[in-house]
């Protein structure tokens, strides 16, 4: 079985599984979790697997007083973001903000297998948004195409 690394669209299906799960058994009401939790949960590694997944939402469940989980819930390790390495060398060049995030996205989009209301949620912004964003590229992709 693949690990969450190599299936992160996975990992929104078991937040919800997970967080149910905890919910029942502390006798809390839930009603999901914050934006920022949740960009903070997609964007880790995950090395344990679903096992360290389950701990940190079980953990969350126990400290949260609220009916939304935050990232103030979550274990110490993940509530402080980590810094991307920084790009150097020969290979380097600088590329307009927009191309970066078209690239990012349409790797995320991939990454989802074309899933457009996950890969909203694993960029963390609303569907509408992804939505606009890729009528308003491919409107540009068609303008290119016709000069």
């Amino acid at each position: 079985m693949p690990g969450l690394t190599d299936r992160p669209e996975d990992i929104p299906i078991l937040i919800q599984h997970f967080l149910k799960k905890y919910a029942q058994a502390y006798g809390k009401t839930f009603q999901g979790l914050t934006r920022r939790a949740q960009i903070v949960l997609l964007q880790h590694d995950w090395p344990g697997n679903v096992r360290e997944l389950e701990n940190v939402i079980s953990s969350a469940a126990i400290t949260a007083n609220a009916d939304f989980i935050d990232v103030g819930d979550l274990p110490e390790h993940l509530q402080k973001p980590q810094r991307a390495p920084v790009m150097t060398g020969e290979n380097w060049r600088p590329i307009p903000l927009d191309e970066v995030r078209s690239v990012h996205i349409q790797r995320v989009l991939e990454m989802c297998n074309g899933n457009r209301v996950r890969a909203a949620q694993m960029l963390g912004i609303g569907r509408t948004s992804l939505y606009r964003f890729l009528k308003r590229t491919n409107r540009m992709a068609a303008a290119k195409g016709a000069a």
